[in-house]
This record gives C-alpha cells, structure tokens and sequence, in this order.
C-alpha cells in the first residue's frame, strides 16, 4: 500500500513539473517574440543608407529627451533636404507646446551627438495693446493668428537660418544697453565684443505658412526681457513673432547656427498649419514606431 501511495506521489509531482515547465516555455515563448519584435524595430540596419541614418540620429537624441514627434518631423525633412543646408553641423527645434518656463529649444550638434537646451521666446500677436497670441502671459501659446494675421505671432514650420547682423530697431530701440552690473536691460544683447551683430535672419521654407518671414522681420535675437535677472521670472517674455532668447542664450546658440543651419518651429496649437506642414514632408521613415 504504501508503494503504491508513494509511485502516486510520483507521478503528481512528475504531473506538476511537466506543467510548470510547459508554463515556462509558454511564458519564455512570448519574451522571445517581444524581444525579437523590439530587435527588429531598433536594428536601425535593416534600413536603406538614408532611413538607417534618420534611424540612428532619432535613437539617439529621443533618448537625450527631445521630443519624438518634431525630432522625427525635423530629420525627415533634414535628410530628405540636405543639399539645402551649408550648414549641416546643427539642427535646431523648438517646441512650442511646452511652456515657456522650460528649456524647449533644443540644439542638436550631428557632428559631435550632443545636445544644447535653452529657453525661448513665442510671440506676443500685439495688436491695439491687446496680446492676442499669449493674453494671459502663461507661457503657453494660445493663436497663431487673429483675423487671419500673423502680425506679432509665431510662425511654424521649417526654416533655413542665414546671416548674422546689426538690428539698429525704430529710434535704436534694439540696441545695447547695459546696467552697472553688465546686464543688458534694454534692446538686444551684441553677440561679439565687436558689437556689430545682435540677430540672425531667418529664410522661412514652408509654403503659404512662414514664407515671408524674412519681409516681416521675423529673426532670431536676444533680448532685455527674458534675463531673469532683469524679469524676476522664470517665464520667458513675449516676442514680437521672433524665437528670442536670455542674453546668454542668444550668444550660445546663434554663432553656432548661423550660415544655412535646418530650424523647426513646432506649433501644434496652430492645428491647420501643423497639417500643411506635415502633409507636405517628404514620406520616410515613422520614427516614432522605434
């Protein structure tokens, strides 16, 4: 009797472990597949030479913390345009969907992978004293157009960035002017000890959305209104429709940049131009899948 209860015991136990093991090899089943499913979607080399390359830059700078979607919408557009760009060490996004008490600028360096963050500047849409792209100065953007004007707003879409020079502004409002302590309080800071520069033309390259921004003065710069020094505030000021930066700000990244460097201007809350925007890249790889 007891043989018997014992071969019994044996064969529950033999029962037992052939489940836990079919349980296991389920289990190690399903891991391979979402493992080889994550190979595939990250083996940046099953791309051709152009994707592989977009492949690789989007892996990397996502991971550094710059946004997917306007990374992925800069890159395929970069790579897909590149003969456009003499200078092709930088790519520059900003992403105006986050406030302007963060660093949202973010300046990418493809030669040496690393990445820049800064804080920026959206447009005021000033009209008739009233401040129509940010009325309530929460940092957020909320028009990209009233009544059909762009006039002090952002523009978004993508932007060639061209030279560098000295913006005198009505009566030299733009010009220079510093406190005791050297920082600059009024108009918009030199970016040189020559001081014969003090902001960067912009040559807008989307159709129908930013292509007058060179006419309408839209430039990148510095300005009096965005030291915290001077402000007290972490929120940025509000432009006249230019990416203006802190002092410090505009002299790290505009010598860099300047000379025909790829630079985004991601809106997502002007929704009909986004969709134009995006509807004309060039069809390539979805990153964001990675």
């Amino acid at each position: 009797m007891k043989l018997y209860i014992i071969q019994f015991i044996f064969i529950l136990n033999a029962l037992a472990s052939i489940e836990v093991v079919d349980k296991l090899n389920e289990v190690s089943s399903e891991i391979n597949k979402f493992q080889n499913l994550e190979h595939i979607s990250n083996n940046c080399q099953a791309f051709d030479e152009k994707d592989n390359k977009i492949c690789e830059t989007f892996k990397f700078f996502s991971s550094k913390g710059v946004p997917k979607k306007p990374l992925e919408q800069a890159l395929i557009y970069y790579f897909a345009q590149k003969s456009l760009f003499k200078n092709q060490r930088y790519i520059s996004i900003a992403d105006y969907s986050q406030s302007s008490s963060k660093k949202r600028f973010y300046l990418l360096d493809l030669e040496n992978l690393t990445l820049s963050q800064y804080k920026v500047s959206h447009g005021s849409g000033s009209r008739g004293g009233v401040k129509y792209g940010d009325p309530n100065h929460d940092g957020y953007i909320d028009r990209c157009r009233y009544k059909g004007s762009r006039t002090n707003m952002t523009r978004p879409g993508f932007f060639k960035t061209a030279e560098l020079y000295l913006s005198r502004g009505s009566n030299s409002s733009h010009l220079e002017r510093t406190n005791s302590g050297g920082v600059v309080i009024k108009g918009w800071p030199y970016l040189n000890s020559s001081k014969k520069v003090n902001a960067l033309r912009l040559d807008g390259l989307s159709d129908g959305i930013n292509d007058k921004a060179r006419a309408n003065g839209v430039v990148m710069h510095g300005a009096w209104y965005n030291n915290k020094e001077v402000t007290g505030s972490d929120l940025m000021g509000r432009s006249y429709g230019c990416p203006a930066f802190s002092t410090s700000g505009a002299k790290a990244v505009l010598s860099k940049i300047n000379g025909g460097s790829l630079y985004y201007s991601y809106v997502p809350k002007c929704k009909d131009d986004q969709v134009k925007i995006e509807k004309a890249l060039p069809s390539g790889l979805l990153c964001t899948n990675l």
